[in-house]
């Protein structure tokens, strides 16, 4: 896998996750952890069995950060293509610049005031509101023990 290939090209230790597919339903396991009436209320549409697999495993993915008590991780998806950059960025303690931080994202609303900046790698804005097609993020140990509650 090139992802895979890259990370350790770039000195970046890892472990692959396989994620839930919720394309043909949820199991009965997974339907016991989704509230389709909260979703409904705080998206005002309802979520896909899909996206609640993929909630799913980035949930499994944060519980696991705090299971094995590390500090921050680099949580990328299957299909990240990775440059030189996330080498960089982990060796500049880009995991520890802020609780939780998007890599790549679209379709998110920021505060314009917010962007410090963290050069070589442009600015961190404050996020409000989620984001669509995130492709990669930093999440602190903290961080992912709140995304689990």
């Amino acid at each position: 896998m090139p992802l895979l290939r890259e990370l350790g090209r770039q000195g970046i230790e890892h472990q692959l996750f396989f994620g839930a597919d919720g394309r043909q339903g949820l199991s009965s396991e997974m339907k016991r952890e989704v509230d389709r009436p909260g979703t409904l209320r705080e998206l005002r549409r309802p979520m896909t069995d899909g996206e609640y697999a993929c909630a799913l495993s980035h949930r499994a993915i944060h519980r696991r950060i705090v299971a094995d008590d590390l500090d921050a991780a680099l949580v990328l998806e299957d299909d990240a293509i990775v440059s030189p950059r996330p080498g960089a960025f982990v060796e500049a303690g880009g995991l520890f610049v802020r609780p939780m931080i998007l890599l790549d994202r679209q379709r998110v609303r920021v505060v314009r005031s917010s962007g410090d900046p963290f050069p070589p790698f442009g600015r961190l804005w404050r996020v409000v509101g989620s984001s669509a097609l995130t492709t990669g993020y930093a999440v602190s140990h903290d961080a992912a023990r709140h995304l689990d509650a």
